[in-house]
């Protein structure tokens, strides 16, 4: 676009513009007057001439060649040749500012030269009017300002048109210096660039290729985080079926709890009828220590008795002696009184009585004997009983004692259940704790899980997002890749 730009072309095309606007508001204007009669229709005939023909002809020339140098050197002449035919042929002093907007017109050329002509041209021409004005027509004083305004107006516009056009130009000029400064910049920044391009289209190589491979990277992250999203979602599910068994077990350590606390609670009662037990088998052990002596002191008065019974024995064999004794002495006496007759029958009555008397004690004696002896049987089956009875008193007090140190080892061992009991009590209540601790943590664990398992899903979908955005990238580097080498292939000559 830029190589079919012309400037001088765009200058005549603007000037062209200018020059017909004027030259229409001018046509227009004469037409107007000519309509209401202050104009002829030969007058207003060579003003049309002169003001559109040049006009028509500038067209011409531009449509032809757009750059054609003769466009402004019509439009000077032309405009000039009109502007002379206006001032001279009209008595408004107002007719002198037609020049003013062809002057802005003219300092597009930015031609310092033509410009100086233009408007001393117009200056010349408004200063001979004025000359042919006082000396046809003359001028009133009060009229004298109006001319001494339009001169200086027109000196001044010129004046203005030159230096305006110089300044224009010289602007344009260290424009042009600095534009040509900048080329040449840009042309060693392109000649950087270049270097640039090409080290970019390698580097541009490598990133395609580490894009491939970081693609290739997002596609087994984007499976991987597809897998872990899975898992997730798994162990989310494992972590509840946990929390839930979790729940069971403390509903059960609750039931174990209740359990030991009951436990607890009969194990004291136990320990209580254990320590009443050992009391009462520590007063049996002491009864049967007083039976056993009870028994020792029977035995001993048994062995009394039985001494008894034997000095009784041998009272009872005197006894038997004498009552023989006795007997064969009322035998002797009934004998002697047999022989002795009348005189013995008192003696013979005695010895009689005395006889019975024997029989009665031998009878008697036999009967003591009987039952002395019956008295020592009782004796010896008391004896027997009693050491029976001392037999099993002794192992009684051996079982006693059995039974005591039994008591002595259920009441530690029930002690040391209670102590156990009560260490399950504080496991169980430790237990409860870090169970509720595990159900309070796996709460916290499945809260995590969730949050992994969205920001997986999240990672997932950013995966995918970033392995869409590595496939623009991708084509990205290729476009970049392709426009750097259309770059160095335009810029090589």
């Amino acid at each position: 676009m830029n190589e079919k730009f012309s400037e001088k072309g765009y200058v005549n095309r603007i000037t062209l513009l200018g020059h017909t606007i004027i030259g229409t508001i001018l046509f227009l204007a004469y037409g107007l007057e000519l309509f209401k009669g202050s104009r002829s229709i030969g007058y207003f005939g060579v003003f049309a001439a002169l003001c559109m023909g040049p006009v028509i002809v500038e067209h011409v020339l531009y449509r032809k060649n757009p750059e054609d140098g003769k466009i402004k050197h019509i439009m000077g002449i032309s405009y000039g040749i009109l502007y002379l035919f206006a001032i001279f042929t009209t008595h408004s002093l107002l007719t002198c500012m037609y020049a003013f907007p062809m002057f802005m017109v003219i300092i597009l050329y930015m031609d310092v030269r033509f410009c100086v002509l233009i408007g001393s041209g117009a200056f010349l021409g408004n200063v001979c009017c004025i000359i042919k004005d006082a000396v046809t027509v003359g001028y009133k004083a009060e009229e004298i300002p109006d001319v001494e305004i339009r001169i200086a107006a027109v000196l001044m516009s010129a004046c203005y048109m030159v230096v305006s056009t110089a300044g224009v130009k010289k602007v344009n000029q260290v424009k042009m210096q600095a534009i040509q400064e900048k080329t040449e910049s840009a042309n060693v920044l392109a000649d950087h660039v270049l270097s640039a391009s090409g080290n970019m289209i390698m580097s541009i190589k490598e990133v395609s290729e580490k894009m491939e491979l970081l693609g290739e990277s997002m596609g087994q992250i984007h499976t991987y985080m597809g897998e872990v999203s899975s898992g997730s979602n798994e162990t989310a599910e494992a972590i509840q079926q946990q929390m839930q068994r979790t729940e069971i077990i403390q509903q059960h350590i609750v039931k174990v709890k209740d359990r030991a606390f009951d436990i607890e609670e009969n194990m004291d009662a136990t320990v209580d009828k254990v320590e009443i037990g050992r009391q009462q088998m520590d007063t049996l052990s002491k009864q049967v220590e007083n039976s056993m002596a009870a028994n020792r002191q029977v035995l001993n008065q048994m062995k009394e008795l039985s001494e008894y019974t034997n000095q009784m024995n041998t009272i009872i064999e005197t006894i038997t002696s004498i009552t023989s004794s006795t007997s064969m002495l009322a035998l002797n006496a009934s004998i002697e009184a047999a022989h002795a007759g009348e005189s013995g029958k008192g003696f013979a009555v005695v010895a009689s009585q005395i006889s019975e008397l024997a029989g009665q004690t031998k009878s008697a004696t036999v009967n003591i004997t009987e039952l002395i002896g019956h008295i020592d049987q009782e004796l010896m089956e008391v004896s027997a009983a009693v050491d029976v009875v001392t037999e099993s008193n002794k192992a009684n007090q051996e079982i006693t004692q059995v039974v005591t140190d039994n008591f002595m080892v259920i009441t530690q061992g029930t002690e040391n259940v209670g102590y156990q009991t009560k260490e399950l009590m504080s496991i169980v209540d430790e237990l409860e704790k870090a169970n509720a601790d595990i159900v309070e943590n796996i709460q916290t664990i499945s809260a995590i899980t969730e949050e992994v398992s969205a920001h997986a899903n999240e990672t997932y979908d950013a995966c995918e997002k970033n392995s869409n955005m590595v496939d623009s990238v991708t084509d990205m580097v290729e476009e970049l890749n392709a426009e750097a080498q259309k770059l160095q292939s335009e810029r090589q000559p």
